[in-house]
């Protein structure tokens, strides 16, 4: 079982596509989201552990955040195992989204939201069917070039939940995502 400091000591055995790969298969993305995983990955197996020293980790070991690879691939596949779906009053809300198994399973966005142009979708899909909002934002707040970790969250994510709320919209009640 090799974690990303055996990937890094011997890059060769940097397996971008049983990593990411299989992502993006089990969720057919689109290309532009496949390379963007890929180039994050790599950026992963090429910057160093943080240092302890370093202020932003002084008080948390890096080394705790060491994934095994074959966890990464199992995630990917969807392989961790099933969580039961809770039931929500959704009277107080104006929409929600609930997750299971790391996937979202079940939305909920008010009708007049929705004819309005809000959007509540599953981050795969928005990916894919509203790339024009969702690509030159994905990776930018925590941006894969911030260090080894930042890559492996834009490389190995799994799961987002996207919100769109047009200009000059108002949306009165919560939306909330419940796990």
């Amino acid at each position: 079982m090799s974690t990303l400091a055996d990937v890094q000591r011997d890059p060769s055995t940097a397996d971008t596509e049983a990593v990411t790969g299989d992502i993006v298969s089990r969720f057919n993305e689109a290309g532009w989201l496949a390379e963007s995983r890929q180039r994050a990955w790599q950026r992963c197996v090429e910057a160093p552990r943080p240092d302890r020293v370093d202020h932003l980790w002084r008080y948390t070991d890096p080394a705790a955040f060491e994934v095994p690879v074959d966890v990464l691939q199992r995630a990917a596949a969807g392989a961790l195992g099933e969580a039961e779906v809770p039931e929500l009053d959704r009277s107080h809300l104006s929409g929600c989204a609930v997750w299971s198994n790391g996937t979202v399973s079940q939305f909920h966005l008010d009708r007049p939201l929705a004819t309005a142009g809000v959007k509540l979708l599953d981050l795969h899909d928005a990916a894919t069917g509203c790339q024009r909002l969702v690509e030159p934002h994905l990776g930018t707040v925590v941006a894969a070039d911030l260090g080894r970790y930042e890559a492996l969250n834009l490389a190995a994510w799994r799961a987002g939940l996207f919100i769109h709320v047009p200009r000059g919209v108002m949306v009165q009640k919560p939306i909330i995502k419940k796990n």
